[in-house]
């Protein structure tokens, strides 16, 4: 159907009304041949599943603590300084190789016997001195001269395993002191990292030390304040005990002071 213009005259067509578009028909269009014309819109952004989606509460994280493993230290006992090592690397003791990470006095009797040296001949007595002499500056470098150092004292008291450790030099060499201990454990402990043991008696300390030849020298020259706190009578431990007893008589017998003044 048309309509006359009045200016014109001539007949106005009428245009025809524009339709809207069915809903979807852009998104088909755009989509791909491939896509059904009533398949859902692709959103914009990609939707994860349920399952896939992190949780908020996580579980707590147990941060383990690394513990070092209890392997042999070689870097001490490798120590070209050590005096033990110094003894070994003798000219004349060449034939034999020097384990650091063995027990000193048995590779001692296996140097002794790798000679066949006499009991009491003189190449043995030699060596025996030199050993001797070995084992007390290998002290003295690990833990020192001075008796007055409390440190020396805790280190003692904590490779022995005591606690509660004083805090005063006193009371922590007393304690230490009057233990009775094998001092060729104490200096391998750093090394095989074996358990010093404390035994009750200087009786019993005496039989341990004689059975396995771990002998440490008493009164040498060379010993220094520390060392001489823990020294024992093997051969003879009456004696140990009767200068004990003659100390606590001592220690008991003392005078009380008088007072400065009197009523």
């Amino acid at each position: 159907m048309s309509s006359v213009n009045p200016q014109s005259g001539q007949a106005k067509k009428k245009r025809p009304r524009r339709r809207n578009p069915p809903k979807n028909a852009t998104n088909n269009q755009t989509a791909g041949p491939n896509v059904k014309a009533d398949s859902k819109p692709a959103s914009s952004s990609t939707t994860t599943p349920v399952s896939k989606l992190p949780t908020t509460a996580s579980k707590p994280s147990t941060s383990l603590v690394a513990i070092p493993s209890r392997k042999k230290p070689t870097a001490r006992a490798a120590d070209d300084d050590s005096p033990i090592r110094h003894f070994f690397s003798d000219p004349r003791y060449s034939r034999f190789t020097y384990d650091p990470e063995r027990p000193v006095m048995e590779q001692f009797y296996e140097l002794c016997d790798l000679y066949r040296w006499d009991r009491d001949g003189p190449q043995r007595t030699e060596a025996r001195k030199g050993i001797k002499a070995a084992l007390v500056l290998e002290f003295n470098d690990l833990f020192g001269k001075d008796d007055n150092s409390l440190q020396t004292w805790v280190e003692l008291a904590t490779i022995i395993g005591l606690s509660p450790i004083p805090d005063e030099v006193n009371k922590c060499r007393e304690l230490v002191s009057n233990l009775h201990i094998n001092i060729v454990d104490l200096i391998e402990h750093g090394r095989l990292l074996e358990r010093v043991r404390v035994f009750p008696t200087v009786v019993e300390l005496s039989e341990y030390t004689r059975s396995t030849g771990r002998i440490f020298p008493r009164d040498h020259e060379l010993a220094g304040g520390v060392l001489r706190y823990l020294l024992r009578h093997i051969v003879d431990p009456s004696l140990d005990d009767n200068r004990r007893r003659t100390t606590a008589g001592k220690r008991r017998t003392r005078t009380k002071r008088k007072p400065r003044f009197t009523a």
